[in-house]
């Protein structure tokens, strides 16, 4: 039996033509490779908190940003757990101008934020959620904007 069918080892070829002959080294490869992401990730989230900090004393209750789109955002954000949770469709509410209603695709619903942030939204309300969504809208933007310039630009992109 080969070693690769009892799953002792693994072999591949890096780019670089060295020979990978365990899944440790394959692993430590990956591990490698991905540091400088995943370390720019961080200091991208840290600095999001240094741009968004005046709003962390008081997280629940006040919100990133100045007037009108935050609100709507934040209703959105509460509305989508509301609706699942109540076997409503998320993407129509009588709760906005009664009795009439409103289709919520002619604005802008946040439906696949409000689902991945419904946890947050449960446990510490819509404007932490809001929060916390403009946090990571800023670190995982500027993420992927060095991801994308990485795959033009040799050496380390920022």
């Amino acid at each position: 039996m080969l070693e690769a069918e009892r799953g002792e080892a693994i072999t591949g070829v890096q780019e670089s033509g060295e020979q990978l002959t365990s899944r440790a080294d394959w692993l430590e490869d990956i591990l490698v490779r991905s540091t400088p992401g995943l370390a720019a990730l961080i200091i991208y989230l840290l600095a999001a908190v240094v741009l968004t900090r005046s709003v962390w004393s008081e997280a629940g209750t006040r919100w990133v940003g100045g007037c009108c789109d935050p609100e709507q955002t934040v209703w959105f954000l509460r509305w989508v757990p509301y609706a699942i949770g109540h076997g409503i469709d998320p993407l129509v509410t009588y709760q906005l101008n009664a009795p009439d209603g409103v289709n919520l695709m002619w604005n802008t619903p946040v439906t696949a934020i409000g689902l991945l942030l419904a946890p947050v939204t449960l446990l510490g309300g819509p404007i932490l959620a809001y929060n916390v969504a403009m946090l990571l809208a800023i670190a995982v933007d500027a993420w992927l904007a060095r991801l994308a310039v990485a795959r033009y630009v040799r050496g380390t992109v920022g």
